[in-house]
C-alpha cells in the first residue's frame, strides 16, 4: 500500500478520488448498517409495546436482500463522477501534452487510473462489510438468517461496481470527450436489454402470441437476463400461511440470489476483459485524436449504427406498433418505420460526430 502512494501518478489521481471514497462509504453505511440498527430498534420497541407482536427472525434477510436497491443508484452516480475526474485532465490538450512529455508510458497512466478506481470502490465496501458483520454477531439472537447473506450481498455489489467502473474506463479509452463517455457508457449497458425486448416484441406480434404464452414467457426470461443491471437483484421465496379466516396466504419467507456463482464468474470475467481492453486501446491511441468524440475510426461506424438502430426501435414503437383496444397488427408498417427511424438516427449520429470533430 505504501508503494502505491509513493507512485506520483497514483497520488495525483488519489487526491480527487479520496472524496469519492468517503462519500461512497457514508452512502453505503446509511443504506445498510445504519438501516439495520434502526430496523432492529423498531422491532425491539414493537416487542415491548405490543404483546401480540410476532418477531420474525428473517427480518435481516428481507432487509438486506429485499427490493430496496434505490440507494445503490447514488453509488453508480459517484462512480460516473470519479471516471470524469480521472479522465478530465487527460482529455484536455495542455494537460495531455504535459503528461505525455513526462517519463510515463500511456500504459502506466491507464493502469494508475484503474488502480485508483479499484481502491476507491473496494475500501467503502470492505468497511461496511466489517461493520455489518459485527452487527450480525452482536445481535445473533435476533437474527435467523444465514451469515452468508452478508458476504454474498457485498461481494456481488462490489463486483458489479467494479465492472461498472471498468466499463466506464473502457468507454473513456474509445470516446475522446470525457463527459460524453460518462453519459454514453451507462446507456450502452442498457442497449442489449432494449434490443432483446424489441426482438421479443416482434416475435410476439408476428406470431400473434399472448403475454401468457409459454413460449413468450420463456423468451421473456432470456430478455430479463440480458439486463446487466438486474444481476444484483434477488429472488423472493414465498411461504404459505393461514390467514385470519383460515385461508392460505402467501408471504415472503426470504430472498436469495439465483445462480450466484455464475453471476460472480461473469462479473469477474467482464472486469478483467474490459480492464485489458482499456489498457491496450489507450496505449495505441494517436495523440491527435485524444479529444475527438470517437477516438478510434472503426468505432465511429459502430456508434452511428448503434444510435441508428436505437432510434429506429423507438420510432417504430411510436409510429408502427398497434394502438387502441382492438389492435390491428401491421408488420410491414413496423418494419418500414424501423428502417426510417434507423436512417434518421444514423444521419443524426453522423452530424453529431462531425460537429464534435471540429
Amino acid at each position: 500500500m505504501k508503494s502505491l502512494f509513493k507512485d506520483p501518478l497514483f497520488y495525483k489521481e488519489w487526491k480527487s478520488s479520496k472524496w469519492i471514497c468517503l462519500l461512497m462509504t457514508l452512502i453505503l453505511f446509511w443504506d445498510k448498517p445504519n438501516g439495520a440498527f434502526g430496523e432492529l430498534s423498531r422491532l425491539k420497541y414493537e416487542m415491548l409495546t405490543d404483546k401480540s407482536f410476532v418477531f420474525d427472525k428473517m427480518w435481516f434477510n428481507q432487509f438486506l436482500l429485499g427490493w430496496s436497491n434505490g440507494k445503490f443508484i447514488p453509488i453508480l452516480g459517484l462512480i460516473i463522477l470519479m471516471s470524469i475526474l480521472l479522465f478530465k485532465g487527460e482529455k484536455q490538450d495542455s494537460t495531455c501534452d504535459l503528461l505525455h512529455s513526462m517519463p510515463f508510458t500511456r500504459k502506466d497512466i491507464m493502469v494508475s487510473k484503474i488502480k485508483v478506481g479499484i481502491l476507491t470502490i473496494i475500501i467503502p465496501f470492505v468497511i461496511n462489510f466489517i461493520i455489518l458483520t459485527f452487527f450480525y454477531f452482536n445481535n445473533k439472537s435476533y437474527i435467523g438468517s444465514s451469515y452468508l447473506d452478508i458476504p454474498k450481498f457485498y461481494s456481488i455489489n462490489l463486483l458489479f461496481s467494479l465492472f461498472f467502473f471498468m466499463f466506464l474506463v473502457f468507454m473513456q479509452s474509445i470516446v475522446g470527450q470525457y463527459f460524453a463517455a460518462a453519459i454514453v457508457a451507462p446507456i450502452t449497458l442498457f442497449v442489449p436489454f432494449m434490443l432483446a425486448s424489441y426482438i421479443a416484441d416482434l416475435i410476439r406480434l408476428s406470431k400473434g402470441l399472448g403475454y401468457d404464452s409459454p413460449r413468450l414467457m420463456a423468451l421473456n426470461q432470456l430478455v430479463r437476463n440480458s439486463n446487466i443491471y438486474d444481476i444484483v437483484n434477488t429472488y423472493a421465496i414465498d411461504r404459505m400461511e393461514k390467514g385470519p379466516d383460515g385461508e392460505q396466504v402467501s408471504n415472503i419467507d426470504r430472498f436469495i440470489y439465483e445462480n450466484f456463482d455464475i453471476k460472480i464468474m461473469i462479473l469477474i470475467i467482464l472486469i478483467v476483459v474490459f480492464a485489458i481492453l482499456a489498457v491496450i486501446i489507450y496505449n495505441r491511441v494517436r495523440l491527435e485524436r485524444i479529444n475527438k468524440l470517437i477516438i478510434l475510426k472503426p468505432v465511429e461506424t459502430v456508434f452511428k449504427l448503434g444510435v441508428g438502430i436505437c432510434v429506429g426501435m423507438i420510432f417504430s414503437q411510436i409510429f408502427g406498433y398497434p394502438k387502441g383496444p382492438e389492435q390491428v397488427i401491421n408488420m410491414p408498417l413496423i418494419y418500414i418505420t424501423l428502417l426510417i427511424g434507423t436512417a434518421i438516427g444514423y444521419f443524426l449520429a453522423k452530424l453529431v460526430v462531425k460537429f464534435c470533430s471540429r
